[in-house]
């Protein structure tokens, strides 16, 4: 907003319920005639809602709210003419607000009557936002058209928007499915994989935002990005909007790779949820009035349960939804003057440049930390095999050659031996954060290694006894094993 406007050029939009009369402003100790220029009204009829406002349009102009006490608000204003800045009060007695006190100077009270004009546009503009957050947030399918217009405070969404649209374009045509494309397509277009990351490919955590599992992946995502964009990058403006979907992002594909490291990690679900996080964090701020405030964050709250409930029931990463929402939180709290539009670009890209680093030493930390599970799970498979070959060397015996005696004593204490040792490296692997097709898998082998302890107990009897009584329970456990080995298949 120019700060350098004339009276006549800041009043040009008529203001709701405007004063046109002196008013008093009455307190315990006397009462008091303000001029009727430097009254603001708006049918602030709460106190709430009077704090509630002028804050946000304080805030919006670069100034600062000292404190707030019952009906006096002070706040602290400078420009480029007064770097210092004056200290003022604004009074509130119930309907009406007015800047200064009596017994002000001519000067100073030509100088509230600027600031009231200011402070007037502010407070339009802030009930006009709110309006429009209120009609998006409930569904009005105006704001879906908008959704798709790049204007001035809103461009950032439609553009990332477009890059998801564009690089699943370019995958399909290049040979990717378009409804169901593997795991080594996507982890060879940028996908997140924590044995990737925990060999130095950690731009993929970055990548995989960009990248999405299919056609349905793609449109539920955008629709949410452009749902969720369309109100928070009015508010909080196009470079803190960035930096909390990209840190969000990385954030839920770290979290990602720690909960679900055997799974290729892509979409902007994580970035997403970011924003939803940060929009939480504005709803506990005085942004909003306390009525529209509640009916928001029902909204909002009911939907981040809703796609939190979804992804448990479904092949979706929840890890990556958890991990962007509350990093998104946790930027929205710590920023206190998150709907601060004035605040100097140089500012905004330190503390998003602040924000990154400490993504950066968090994200090292936990890679560092991090087990690359995959790559224990692919060694522990080696090593079964291994001894499975040991144990089954046993059953190649040439039994024209082999005493009874050598046949026994193999069969007993190097096959049943690898096969226990077996079950212990399985029921170890059973430990790590297997999906759900793997965990199965590991379950059928256990029962494979016990079903052949079962089969060699069964020979040694056979030998032991010099009988053919337990050919047939031989012959069925035989069966069993192969069925198993069948459905591993």
């Amino acid at each position: 907003m120019d700060q350098h406007n004339t009276e006549n050029e800041l009043n040009k939009e008529p203001i709701p319920e405007a004063a046109t009369q002196s008013a008093e402003i009455v307190n315990e100790e006397a009462t008091y005639r303000m001029p009727d220029e430097t009254c603001i009204s708006f049918g602030l009829n709460t106190q709430e809602q009077f704090l509630s406002l002028t804050e946000q349009a304080a805030i919006s102009l670069g100034w600062e709210v000292v404190s707030t006490f019952k009906n006096e608000m002070i706040l602290h204003i400078s420009d480029a003419d007064d770097p210092a800045g004056k200290t003022v009060s604004l009074f509130y007695d119930g309907s009406k607000a007015y800047f200064g006190k009596p017994g002000d100077t001519y000067e100073a009270q030509q100088q509230n009557i600027l600031r009231r004009n200011l402070l007037n546009e502010a407070i339009l503009k802030v009930i006009r936002d709110t309006d429009e957050i209120r009609k998006k947030v409930s569904g009005d399918p105006r704001s879906i058209i908008q959704a798709f217009s790049i204007n001035k405070g809103f461009f950032v969404t439609p553009v990332l928007a477009g890059i998801n649209t564009l690089v699943f374009i370019i995958m399909v045509c290049c040979g990717v499915s378009a409804f169901s494309p593997q795991s080594q397509s996507l982890i060879d277009w940028g996908g997140d994989f924590t044995t990737l990351n925990k060999h130095g490919e950690v731009w993929r955590l970055v990548t995989n935002i960009f990248l999405h599992a299919g056609l349905v992946h793609l449109l539920m995502n955008m629709y949410c990005l452009l749902y969720i964009g369309n109100i928070m990058e009015r508010i909080i403006g196009p470079v803190r909007f960035a930096f909390i979907y990209i840190l969000s992002g990385v954030f839920g594909s770290l979290l990602s790779d720690y909960f679900n490291p055997f799974t290729v990690c892509v979409g902007a679900s994580g970035a997403i949820f970011g924003l939803f996080g940060a929009f939480v964090a504005l709803l506990l701020t005085n942004h909003f009035d306390k009525a529209t405030r509640q009916r928001i964050m029902a909204n909002m709250l009911l939907l981040i349960v809703y796609n939190l409930a979804n992804g448990m029931k479904s092949n979706i990463d929840n890890a990556a939804h958890i991990g962007g929402l509350v990093s998104g939180f946790l930027m929205g709290v710590t920023d206190h003057n998150l709907t601060n539009l004035s605040i100097s670009k140089a500012k905004l890209w330190t503390r998003g440049l602040i924000m990154t680093l400490i993504t950066i030493a968090m994200g090292a930390s936990m890679l560092w930390l991090m087990k690359d599970e995959y790559q224990i799970y692919t060694d522990e498979m080696q090593r079964f095999q291994r001894m499975e070959s040991m144990a089954l060397e046993v059953l190649n015996l040439d039994s024209q050659n082999a005493t009874k005696e050598r046949i026994f004593d193999e069969l007993n204490n190097r096959g049943i031996y690898y096969w226990d040792e077996s079950i212990k490296l399985l029921n170890g692997l059973a430990q790590l954060k297997l999906p759900a097709r793997l965990r199965t898998i590991n379950t059928e082998m256990i029962h494979y290694c016990e079903l052949r302890i079962k089969c060699y107990g069964l020979l040694s009897k056979k030998i032991s006894e010099n009988t053919d009584n337990y050919d047939w329970e031989i012959k069925q456990t035989n069966h069993e094993i192969q069925q198993i080995m069948d459905q591993l298949k």
